[in-house]
């Protein structure tokens, strides 16, 4: 019998957002900085986990137009 994954519940609330910006240590245009954003919520139990994690600024512009919390 195959175990089963228990289901996450929702987020309900988002708590806090992380931005890590990673930058090249020489000034050129084929190595260009990263950036990562990492918003954390909380369930209705109160556990705070990862909500989404975005790699980009694109993703994160985007993901922010159609993101409800």
């Amino acid at each position: 019998m195959a175990k089963t994954k228990k289901q996450e519940l929702p987020i309900i609330r988002l708590t806090r957002f992380q931005i890590h910006i990673t930058s090249p240590k020489k000034e050129g245009k084929e190595s260009p900085k990263e950036t990562i954003h990492t918003f954390y919520g909380v369930d209705a139990e109160g556990n705070e986990r990862v909500y989404a994690e975005l790699q980009s600024d694109e993703q994160f512009k985007k993901w922010s137009k159609i993101e409800p919390l």
